[in-house]
C-alpha cells in the first residue's frame, strides 16, 4: 500500500500540474488575442484551439510522469536545503504562490510581488 503522504504529495502536485496547464493556456490566450486585429478571425481562433488541444494531449499523456518527476525533485530538493518534510512542504507552498501570482498576473496584469515589496516598504 502506497503510504498516505506519498498519495497526498502525488495529488497536489497534479493539481498543480492541472493549474499550471490551464495558467499557460490562460496565457496563451492573451498572447494570442493580441493577434485578433491583425489576422483573420478564423485563423486567430484555429491557432488558439490547436494550442490548446496539444498543451492538453501532453499533459493528460504526462500527467503521471510529471507527477512523479515533480514529487522526486522536490523532495530531494527540499530535503538538501531545509530538511525533507519542512522543505518539501514549503516547496509546494512555494509552487502555488507561483501558480497564484501567474493567475494574478494573467487574470489583472498585477505583479502579486511587487505588491507584496510596496506592502513590505510601507511598513518600514
Amino acid at each position: 500500500m502506497i503510504p498516505f503522504r506519498s498519495r497526498f504529495i502525488f495529488s497536489i502536485m497534479t493539481l498543480a500540474a492541472i493549474l499550471t496547464a490551464d495558467l499557460a493556456i490562460t496565457m496563451i490566450n492573451k498572447y494570442i488575442m493580441t493577434f485578433k486585429s491583425t489576422y483573420d478571425l478564423h485563423l486567430v481562433t484555429l491557432a488558439g484551439i490547436l494550442v490548446v488541444l496539444v498543451l492538453f494531449y501532453i499533459l493528460i499523456k504526462n500527467i503521471s510522469k510529471l507527477s512523479d518527476w515533480a514529487v522526486r525533485t522536490f523532495v530531494h530538493a527540499g530535503k538538501r536545503w531545509l530538511g525533507r518534510s519542512i522543505g518539501l512542504y514549503l516547496t509546494i507552498i512555494g509552487l502555488f504562490v507561483l501558480i497564484y501570482a501567474g493567475y494574478y498576473w494573467a487574470w489583472f496584469d498585477k505583479n502579486l510581488f511587487e505588491e507584496i515589496l510596496i506592502y513590505f516598504r510601507s511598513l518600514i
